[in-house]
């Protein structure tokens, strides 16, 4: 078995990072306490945007080559809605959440996961 330990992997050039190939990574990350309206971390989002009691924008760093991307959410009953024709552009998507009878609340702990092609 062999073990391969490295601290940077560069592409052949030396500068540039390495392509992946066969693989999708998540290319926006957030997570928001809609509660206090504050970001707890995020990745590839240049802000977020607090529109209504449990509805909140994600504004991407970077746009999307289109807008059939896949955006997970992984708090309970936090949905997206591809019907609505705002709610998912190539630069941001519109989550919401509800405790019951689709009744919006802030909650706490909210968590977004965003896949796709970046433009």
């Amino acid at each position: 078995m062999s073990t391969l330990k490295a601290d940077t992997i560069v592409a052949s050039d030396g500068t540039s990072p390495v392509t992946l190939t066969k693989q999708s990574a998540a290319k926006v990350l957030s997570l928001y306490d809609a509660v206090a309206q504050t970001v707890d971390n995020s990745f590839g989002q240049s802000s977020l945007t607090d529109s209504a009691t449990g509805v909140f924008i994600h504004n991407f760093t970077n746009n999307f080559s289109a807008r059939g991307f896949p955006a997970g959410m992984t708090n309970r009953r936090t949905y997206y809605d591809l019907h609505n024709p705002d709610s998912i552009t190539t630069s941001t998507v519109k989550v919401s959440t509800d405790q019951s009878a689709d009744t919006a609340i802030d909650r706490a702990e909210n968590s977004t996961v965003v896949h796709g092609d970046l433009a």
